[in-house]
């Protein structure tokens, strides 16, 4: 039912939580995680910056999140003369409730912050909470300056 872009999409931009919609969340918000799933992004074998890459999602590894077979659209790639970047890019999409306004929207949680949410769910259920049922604090990290491009991670933590 998310499938087809009927959520706002939450990304952390240079530091900031942008909505689909253009909508700035700034450096943190509160929100109820709902459910997760894993996704991935596959791109051609283009610069990352590059305006003539192009990116096609997937829930399974075997079709796109519109449905289409992704051999058929690696295909399509190759026909334009373009090859496929070696691995996709992981991510977590999290569906969950934004407290502030009660508004569903989807977290998508980059490859380099997926292990500070698998250690946020981990400590959550150690101490016998169920993240559905709590508010969760979602803020922007520390930024990370030792890697190729720094960035600013995501975190979590349960809510005042």
């Amino acid at each position: 039912f998310d499938s087809y872009g009927v959520f706002p999409l939450v990304t952390l931009s240079q530091g900031e939580f942008i909505t689909s919609e253009n909508e700035s969340l700034g450096t943190e918000f509160e929100c109820l995680m709902l459910r997760s799933r894993p996704k991935y992004m596959y791109r051609t074998n283009h610069d990352f910056n590059d305006p003539n890459k192009e990116v096609v999602y997937s829930y399974d590894n075997a079709t796109t999140v519109t449905g289409m077979p992704l051999e058929d659209h690696f295909a399509e790639w190759k026909q334009k003369g373009f090859e496929r970047h070696p691995k996709p890019t992981r991510y977590v999409e999290v569906t969950a409730q934004l407290t502030s306004n009660n508004q569903i929207v989807l977290l998508s949680v980059a490859e380099q912050s997926v292990g500070n949410l698998s250690a946020y769910w981990a400590q959550m259920r150690m101490a016998g909470r169920d993240i559905r049922q709590m508010p969760t604090r979602v803020f922007r990290g520390k930024k990370i300056e030792r890697a190729r491009v720094p960035f600013y991670p995501w975190a979590f933590a349960p809510a005042a």
